[in-house]
């Protein structure tokens, strides 16, 4: 502009000398102006403001497809944590047997009789017990049920007496204790399972009778009987256990000789293995979680309109978005600390409370400084208020150190032995939306005036002004400082050259309507400055509070492509007298 206003005046003395004139051996050293001179009143076309923050490249500042600026980086790859929990084996300790003895003494007459006696016979007895007993690892906090696959087999032989006797028993049963499962069962009489008890109908004692079934499944809930129990006890798993057996019989034949009647009895013989193999098991569960860490990310090729000295980062909602996958089918709660570092040196910390991590799905969380202005569908929002001192100043890393354990006060599944795995990632999303401490500086350099005005000078107290009408459609306060700089770049002290600059540029209170304000700028060079002036360093910052005591504006993403700036009404006078060395 001061190049524009000399230059102007130049031309003014030119168009009133004589060419023909040899001026050689003059002394061309004229003064121009006595007062002001002013040149036309003009205006700007539109600033978007992508043609003032840069990005250059960036690859954690971008601008996405609507034109807002974000901030994003992803975290490093982290490695799946592996949990799991040894299975249970309990070890067979005990395994008995007695044999059903059946009294026939109170039935047989006195005398010998040919035909058959009808009765009404019941009897019971246990005729097998068993017990099993092993550890259960820590992480177990209680069981509640688990599937086993055990196969039972019961020979069941008649004494001669009992053959004799009773050819025909109308109902063998056997009765397990209620906190087993018993399954696939296979015999060779007409079986009804009721429960855990196996009732068999018209059991011919002529041959030997086999029983073969499965238990299928344990229930820890399951009370105390005088058939057994099953509990775990300061981390040991005690299976106790009896086979309950009770025949009817309906008829007794009375034309039996050469028999002791005090002799029936049925004796059972019991296979089954050694060890009982507790698979999937539900019940209460604290497995160990290795996931310490969840990763860093580099902070890497930041724009300088977010580094420049003066920059204040105060973002509205920085969002971190986090997805832990999990087959592990115990839920989770996680919780950690985020740190910034810059050079070594931690900058902030930020603890991040108790989240929740969904068992056999991917959850998805997203660490938010405003709930209520959150917009991330699908994900469960943490809000922690003080997730912006992360990124103030911008670091080099962050890091997220995480402790996750298992929801040990719920009941789930789980399959001992197995191996599960969780794999968490996350990014960091930010608007460049401004919180209430907020200021980005941005800074240019006007260079190269000297060409132009190296023959000028100025007399004492000459200045040039500039006023301008500035349309603001920017969600921030704008204030300029202005420093004149040489032909060498450096700054150029104010004895040498002032610049002064009066006015702030309002902000546009939602990004869409535009304010107007009116601006002035004020060059005041010292005699003999113009020799080394060769332009202006601008530094204008762009704060969410006004210095003039104006509303706060706060959470209004910048965009590239809506946010705009329009100089209107410029009017540049040099007030005083400009003298050229046309020698």
């Amino acid at each position: 502009m001061l190049s524009a206003a000399l230059v102007a005046g130049l031309g003014t003395l030119a168009g009133c000398t004589d060419s023909d004139f040899d001026l050689s051996q003059v002394d061309m050293t004229v003064g121009l102006g006595n007062g002001e001179l002013s040149l036309p009143v003009s205006s700007t076309d539109t600033i978007l403001l992508s043609d003032v923050l840069k990005l250059n490249d960036s690859e954690t500042v971008v601008e996405q497809e609507n034109g807002d600026y974000y901030f994003q980086q992803a975290g490093d790859a982290v490695n799946p944590t592996d949990v799991s929990i040894q299975p249970v084996t309990v070890m067979k300790s005990i395994s008995t047997s007695t044999d059903l003895k059946i009294s026939l003494a109170d039935y047989l007459p006195s005398v010998a009789a040919t035909t058959r006696a009808a009765v009404n016979l019941k009897q019971e007895a246990k005729v097998q017990n068993f017990s099993y007993e092993g550890s259960v690892p820590a992480e177990v906090v209680e069981l509640k049920s688990a599937e086993v696959s055990n196969r039972l087999t019961l020979d069941v032989n008649f004494s001669d007496a009992l053959r004799a006797y009773v050819p025909l028993i109308d109902e063998l049963s056997l009765e397990l204790p209620a906190y087993m499962t018993l399954a696939d069962v296979k015999t060779s009489a007409s079986c009804e399972q009721q429960g855990s008890k196996l009732v068999l109908s018209q059991v011919n004692t002529a041959q030997k009778l086999q029983i073969a079934f499965s238990i299928s499944a344990l229930d820890f809930t399951q009370t105390a009987t005088e058939l057994g129990k099953l509990e775990v006890v300061d981390g040991k798993v005690n299976l106790d256990a009896a086979i309950r057996m009770g025949v009817s019989i309906s008829n007794i034949n009375l034309t039996v000789t050469g028999q002791d009647p005090t002799r029936c009895a049925i004796s059972t013989s019991l296979s089954m293995g050694d060890a009982v193999k507790l698979t999937k098991v539900s019940g209460r569960f604290n497995p160990s979680i290795d996931l310490n860490n969840l990763g860093s990310a580099a902070i890497t090729g930041i724009p300088d309109f977010l580094t420049n000295d003066g920059v204040v980062i105060d973002l509205a909602n920085p969002q971190i978005m986090i997805d832990i996958e999990s087959n592990l089918s115990v839920a989770g709660v996680i919780n950690g600390r985020l740190t910034a570092t810059k050079n070594g040196v931690t900058t902030a910390t930020v603890n991040i409370p108790n989240m929740d991590v969904l068992p056999v799905a991917t959850t998805h969380l997203c660490i938010c400084r405003d709930k209520a202005v959150t917009n991330a569908p699908g994900r469960t929002l943490v809000e922690v208020p003080t997730l912006s001192t992360l990124l103030d100043p911008i670091p080099d890393r962050i890091t997220f150190s995480a402790s996750a354990s298992a929801d040990s006060h719920q009941v789930y599944s789980f399959e001992l032995g197995k191996n599960y795995t969780i794999t968490p990632s996350y990014e960091i999303v930010a608007p460049i939306a401004f919180g209430s401490s907020a200021q980005i500086v941005y800074t240019e350099s006007f260079d190269e005036f000297n060409d132009d005005i190296e023959d000028f000078d100025v007399a004492e107290g000459t200045y040039l002004l500039m006023t301008a009408d500035l349309e603001n459609r920017i969600p921030a306060y704008l204030n300029v400082e202005a420093v004149a700089i040489d032909i060498h770049g450096k700054e150029m002290p104010e004895s040498l050259v002032k610049v002064e600059v009066t006015g702030e540029v309002k902000a546009s209170p939602d990004g869409v309507n535009s304010t107007t304000s009116a601006i002035q700028v004020k060059l005041t060079p010292q005699k003999g400055a113009l020799k080394t002036f060769d332009g202006m360093k601008l530094t204008v910052s762009g704060a969410a509070q006004s210095s003039q005591g104006d509303a706060t504006v706060v959470g209004k993403t910048l965009n590239a492509k809506k946010h705009s700036l329009v100089a209107k009404n410029i009017q540049i006078k040099l007030v005083g007298k400009a003298i050229a060395d046309l020698n």
